[in-house]
Protein backbone atom coordinates (compact mmCIF):
# COMPACT_ATOMS: atom_id res chain seq x y z
CA UNK A 1 0.00 0.00 0.00
CA UNK A 2 1.39 3.40 -0.99
CA UNK A 3 1.84 6.12 1.64
CA UNK A 4 -0.97 8.18 0.14
CA UNK A 5 -3.31 5.19 0.09
CA UNK A 6 -2.40 4.40 3.69
CA UNK A 7 -3.06 7.98 4.79
CA UNK A 8 -6.42 8.03 3.03
CA UNK A 9 -7.41 4.71 4.60
CA UNK A 10 -6.35 5.94 8.06
CA UNK A 11 -8.34 9.19 7.68
CA UNK A 12 -11.37 7.23 6.53
CA UNK A 13 -11.09 4.93 9.56
CA UNK A 14 -10.69 7.90 11.92
CA UNK A 15 -13.81 9.54 10.51
CA UNK A 16 -15.91 6.46 11.15
CA UNK A 17 -17.96 6.50 14.38
CA UNK A 18 -16.38 4.67 17.30
CA UNK A 19 -19.03 1.95 17.16
CA UNK A 20 -18.23 1.07 13.52
CA UNK A 21 -16.91 -2.41 12.72
CA UNK A 22 -13.25 -2.89 13.55
CA UNK A 23 -10.83 -1.95 10.78
CA UNK A 24 -8.30 -4.77 10.66
CA UNK A 25 -5.66 -2.56 9.00
CA UNK A 26 -5.21 -0.46 12.15
CA UNK A 27 -4.75 -1.07 15.85
CA UNK A 28 -8.02 -0.41 17.72
CA UNK A 29 -6.38 1.42 20.63
CA UNK A 30 -4.26 3.62 18.38
CA UNK A 31 -7.21 4.29 16.10
CA UNK A 32 -9.33 5.40 19.04
CA UNK A 33 -6.61 7.82 20.14
CA UNK A 34 -6.49 9.31 16.65
CA UNK A 35 -10.29 9.47 16.56
CA UNK A 36 -10.47 11.27 19.93
CA UNK A 37 -7.86 13.78 18.76
CA UNK A 38 -9.77 14.27 15.51
CA UNK A 39 -13.02 15.05 17.31
CA UNK A 40 -11.28 17.31 19.84
CA UNK A 41 -9.59 19.21 17.02
CA UNK A 42 -12.93 19.63 15.24
CA UNK A 43 -14.62 20.98 18.38
CA UNK A 44 -11.82 23.48 19.01
CA UNK A 45 -11.70 24.64 15.40
CA UNK A 46 -15.46 24.93 14.95
CA UNK A 47 -15.64 26.71 18.30
CA UNK A 48 -13.26 29.33 16.88
CA UNK A 49 -15.39 29.83 13.76
CA UNK A 50 -18.72 29.70 15.64
CA UNK A 51 -17.98 31.09 19.13
CA UNK A 52 -21.39 32.65 19.78
CA UNK A 53 -23.21 29.61 18.39
CA UNK A 54 -21.17 27.55 20.84
CA UNK A 55 -22.17 29.87 23.67
CA UNK A 56 -25.82 29.70 22.61
CA UNK A 57 -25.87 25.90 22.57
CA UNK A 58 -23.67 25.40 25.62
CA UNK A 59 -22.80 21.73 26.16
CA UNK A 60 -25.13 20.84 23.30
CA UNK A 61 -22.55 22.34 20.93
CA UNK A 62 -20.34 19.29 21.50
CA UNK A 63 -23.32 17.04 20.79
CA UNK A 64 -24.06 18.96 17.59
CA UNK A 65 -20.42 18.68 16.46
CA UNK A 66 -20.46 14.93 17.12
CA UNK A 67 -23.60 14.54 15.02
CA UNK A 68 -22.14 16.79 12.32
CA UNK A 69 -18.92 14.77 12.15
CA UNK A 70 -20.87 11.52 11.90
CA UNK A 71 -22.11 12.66 8.47
CA UNK A 72 -19.50 15.15 7.28
CA UNK A 73 -16.53 13.91 5.28
CA UNK A 74 -13.45 16.06 5.71
CA UNK A 75 -12.17 16.86 2.23
CA UNK A 76 -10.34 20.06 3.17
CA UNK A 77 -7.24 20.51 5.30
CA UNK A 78 -8.67 23.63 6.94
CA UNK A 79 -11.40 23.00 9.52
CA UNK A 80 -12.76 26.46 8.77
CA UNK A 81 -13.60 25.27 5.27
CA UNK A 82 -15.14 22.07 6.57
CA UNK A 83 -17.25 24.26 8.85
CA UNK A 84 -18.96 25.83 5.84
CA UNK A 85 -21.40 22.92 5.99
CA UNK A 86 -22.11 23.35 9.72
CA UNK A 87 -24.96 25.94 9.43
CA UNK A 88 -26.69 23.69 6.89
CA UNK A 89 -26.42 20.77 9.30
CA UNK A 90 -27.89 22.90 12.12
CA UNK A 91 -30.76 23.96 9.86
CA UNK A 92 -31.54 20.33 9.04
CA UNK A 93 -31.03 18.92 12.56
CA UNK A 94 -34.39 17.65 13.81
CA UNK A 95 -33.51 18.40 17.43
CA UNK A 96 -33.21 22.09 16.53
CA UNK A 97 -36.40 22.29 14.49
CA UNK A 98 -37.96 24.65 17.06
CA UNK A 99 -34.82 26.83 17.21
CA UNK A 100 -34.09 27.83 13.59
CA UNK A 101 -32.29 30.94 14.84
CA UNK A 102 -29.36 28.69 15.82
CA UNK A 103 -28.62 28.00 12.15
CA UNK A 104 -29.13 31.70 11.37
CA UNK A 105 -26.57 32.70 13.96
CA UNK A 106 -24.12 30.14 12.59
CA UNK A 107 -24.69 31.53 9.07
CA UNK A 108 -23.76 34.99 10.32
CA UNK A 109 -20.61 33.74 12.04
CA UNK A 110 -19.61 31.75 8.96
CA UNK A 111 -19.89 34.88 6.81
CA UNK A 112 -17.75 36.75 9.33
CA UNK A 113 -15.10 34.02 9.36
CA UNK A 114 -14.99 33.87 5.57
CA UNK A 115 -14.64 37.64 5.31
CA UNK A 116 -11.62 37.56 7.62
CA UNK A 117 -9.99 34.88 5.46
CA UNK A 118 -10.71 36.63 2.15
CA UNK A 119 -7.68 38.04 0.36
CA UNK A 120 -7.13 41.79 0.29
CA UNK A 121 -8.13 43.96 -2.63
CA UNK A 122 -6.71 47.44 -3.31
CA UNK A 123 -8.61 50.15 -1.45
CA UNK A 124 -8.51 53.10 -3.83
CA UNK A 125 -11.27 55.70 -3.61
CA UNK A 126 -9.37 57.87 -6.09
CA UNK A 127 -10.89 55.57 -8.72
CA UNK A 128 -14.21 57.35 -8.09
CA UNK A 129 -13.00 59.95 -10.59
CA UNK A 130 -13.67 57.30 -13.26
CA UNK A 131 -17.36 58.04 -12.76
CA UNK A 132 -16.74 61.46 -14.31
CA UNK A 133 -14.44 60.43 -17.13
CA UNK A 134 -15.57 56.96 -18.21
CA UNK A 135 -18.74 55.41 -19.61
CA UNK A 136 -20.64 53.87 -16.69
CA UNK A 137 -21.44 50.84 -18.85
CA UNK A 138 -17.72 50.04 -18.63
CA UNK A 139 -17.42 50.47 -14.87
CA UNK A 140 -18.21 48.26 -11.90
CA UNK A 141 -18.13 48.82 -8.14
CA UNK A 142 -15.85 46.72 -5.96
CA UNK A 143 -16.78 46.27 -2.32
CA UNK A 144 -14.77 45.45 0.80
CA UNK A 145 -13.15 42.01 1.16
CA UNK A 146 -15.66 39.28 1.93
CA UNK A 147 -18.66 41.53 1.26
CA UNK A 148 -21.76 39.37 1.77
CA UNK A 149 -25.44 40.23 2.03
CA UNK A 150 -27.60 38.27 4.46
CA UNK A 151 -31.33 38.14 5.01
CA UNK A 152 -32.73 36.82 8.28
CA UNK A 153 -36.27 36.45 9.55
CA UNK A 154 -35.14 36.92 13.16
CA UNK A 155 -33.15 39.66 14.98
CA UNK A 156 -29.88 37.76 14.72
CA UNK A 157 -27.71 40.87 15.08
CA UNK A 158 -29.32 41.63 18.45
CA UNK A 159 -28.88 38.02 19.49
CA UNK A 160 -25.23 38.11 18.41
CA UNK A 161 -24.56 41.30 20.39
CA UNK A 162 -26.37 39.88 23.41
CA UNK A 163 -24.17 36.78 23.34
CA UNK A 164 -20.98 38.82 23.02
CA UNK A 165 -21.92 40.97 26.02
CA UNK A 166 -22.91 37.96 28.16
CA UNK A 167 -20.52 35.53 29.82
CA UNK A 168 -23.09 32.80 29.29
CA UNK A 169 -26.44 32.64 27.56
CA UNK A 170 -29.82 32.09 29.12
CA UNK A 171 -32.85 32.03 26.84
CA UNK A 172 -34.91 33.39 29.74
CA UNK A 173 -32.94 36.67 29.62
CA UNK A 174 -33.52 37.24 25.91
CA UNK A 175 -36.74 38.02 24.08
CA UNK A 176 -37.12 34.89 21.94
CA UNK A 177 -40.57 35.65 20.54
CA UNK A 178 -39.15 36.96 17.26
CA UNK A 179 -36.59 34.16 17.06
CA UNK A 180 -39.20 31.52 16.27
CA UNK A 181 -38.89 32.01 12.53
CA UNK A 182 -36.95 30.71 9.56
CA UNK A 183 -34.08 32.27 7.62
CA UNK A 184 -32.93 32.57 4.03
CA UNK A 185 -29.55 33.76 2.85
CA UNK A 186 -29.64 36.55 0.26
CA UNK A 187 -28.32 34.46 -2.61
CA UNK A 188 -31.07 31.88 -2.06
CA UNK A 189 -33.98 34.26 -2.56
CA UNK A 190 -35.24 36.38 -5.40
CA UNK A 191 -35.19 40.14 -4.92
CA UNK A 192 -38.92 40.31 -5.55
CA UNK A 193 -39.66 38.25 -2.43
CA UNK A 194 -38.49 41.08 -0.19
CA UNK A 195 -40.78 43.95 0.68
CA UNK A 196 -40.49 46.91 3.00
CA UNK A 197 -43.42 45.58 4.99
CA UNK A 198 -41.68 42.33 5.87
CA UNK A 199 -39.78 42.08 9.16
CA UNK A 200 -36.59 40.80 7.56
CA UNK A 201 -33.28 41.68 9.15
CA UNK A 202 -30.95 42.82 6.40
CA UNK A 203 -27.21 42.73 7.03
CA UNK A 204 -23.94 43.20 5.20
CA UNK A 205 -20.82 41.44 6.44
CA UNK A 206 -17.38 42.50 5.26
CA UNK A 207 -13.85 42.98 6.52
CA UNK A 208 -12.51 46.29 7.80
CA UNK A 209 -8.79 45.94 8.42
CA UNK A 210 -8.38 42.45 9.85
CA UNK A 211 -11.76 42.17 11.54
CA UNK A 212 -15.18 41.21 10.27
CA UNK A 213 -17.77 43.98 10.42
CA UNK A 214 -21.56 43.70 10.54
CA UNK A 215 -23.62 46.52 9.07
CA UNK A 216 -27.39 46.69 9.52
CA UNK A 217 -29.11 47.86 6.34
CA UNK A 218 -32.39 49.46 5.50
CA UNK A 219 -34.50 47.88 2.78
CA UNK A 220 -33.42 50.51 0.21
CA UNK A 221 -29.74 50.13 1.14
CA UNK A 222 -29.94 46.36 0.87
CA UNK A 223 -31.57 46.48 -2.56
CA UNK A 224 -28.96 48.92 -3.88
CA UNK A 225 -26.05 46.82 -2.60
CA UNK A 226 -27.60 43.68 -4.04
CA UNK A 227 -28.13 45.27 -7.45
CA UNK A 228 -24.61 46.69 -7.62
CA UNK A 229 -23.02 43.36 -6.64
CA UNK A 230 -25.08 41.45 -9.22
CA UNK A 231 -25.12 43.92 -12.13
CA UNK A 232 -22.75 43.63 -15.07
CA UNK A 233 -21.91 47.32 -14.81
CA UNK A 234 -22.81 50.52 -12.97
CA UNK A 235 -25.01 51.53 -15.89
CA UNK A 236 -26.84 48.20 -15.68
CA UNK A 237 -27.37 48.71 -11.93
CA UNK A 238 -28.70 52.24 -12.37
CA UNK A 239 -31.12 51.01 -14.99
CA UNK A 240 -32.46 48.38 -12.58
CA UNK A 241 -32.84 51.02 -9.87
CA UNK A 242 -34.71 53.50 -12.08
CA UNK A 243 -38.10 52.91 -10.47
CA UNK A 244 -36.80 53.15 -6.89
CA UNK A 245 -35.95 56.06 -4.60
CA UNK A 246 -32.24 55.47 -5.23
CA UNK A 247 -30.00 58.55 -5.40
CA UNK A 248 -26.42 57.75 -6.43
CA UNK A 249 -24.50 60.57 -4.72
CA UNK A 250 -26.22 60.01 -1.37
CA UNK A 251 -25.73 56.25 -1.59
CA UNK A 252 -22.06 56.63 -2.53
CA UNK A 253 -21.37 58.89 0.44
CA UNK A 254 -23.03 56.38 2.74
CA UNK A 255 -21.17 53.38 1.28
CA UNK A 256 -17.85 55.21 1.58
CA UNK A 257 -18.50 56.32 5.17
CA UNK A 258 -19.27 52.71 6.14
CA UNK A 259 -16.07 51.53 4.39
CA UNK A 260 -18.13 49.16 2.26
CA UNK A 261 -17.17 50.62 -1.14
CA UNK A 262 -13.51 50.00 -1.95
CA UNK A 263 -12.97 51.13 -5.51
CA UNK A 264 -14.33 51.55 -9.03
CA UNK A 265 -12.96 49.20 -11.69
CA UNK A 266 -13.37 48.89 -15.43
CA UNK A 267 -15.49 45.93 -16.45
CA UNK A 268 -12.77 44.63 -18.79
CA UNK A 269 -10.00 44.60 -16.17
CA UNK A 270 -11.21 44.21 -12.57
CA UNK A 271 -8.65 44.35 -9.79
Amino acid sequence: MSLKAYQNALLSAIQQPAFSPTNEAFDDVGLQIYRNNYVASAKRSLGIVFPQTQKLLGENFNVAVNHFLANAVRKQADWAEVGEEFPTYLHQEAALADMPFVAELASLELAMSKSERTKDIPHDLATLTLLESEDSSQLKMEFAPGFTLLVFRAPIYALYQHLIESESFDLDTFDTEKLEVTTQVAEDIERETLSQEQSNELLAVYRIGFRAHIEQLSYDEYIAYQVFTEAASIDDALTRLTDTKFELSTWLANAISKQALYRIDTVASPC
